[in-house]
């Protein structure tokens, strides 16, 4: 699939999948994947989100690919 346009709809509709860091188990969220939705393949493409109080992961290095972060909104 080839999209390149997603509405906000289509975001709000995707399940999501929960996860929890196997070494901090205060690092809980809910990964939308809009490569999934989008055909996107080669790197992540997410939507995650984070319930507060709780943390995203825990501390760690990437030494192969590169990781963004873009924060939409902080409460």
């Amino acid at each position: 699939m080839e999209k390149y346009i997603v509405s906000k709809a289509e975001i709000e509709a995707l399940k999501g999948e929960k996860r929890v860091h196997f070494l901090n188990p205060n690092a809980q969220r809910l990964n939308k994947s809009l490569g999934d939705l989008t055909g996107i393949t080669g790197f992540g493409f997410h939507i995650v989100e984070i319930q507060p109080g709780f943390d995203s992961t825990e501390t760690h290095m990437h030494y192969h690919e590169d990781e963004c972060v873009y924060i939409a909104r902080h409460c």
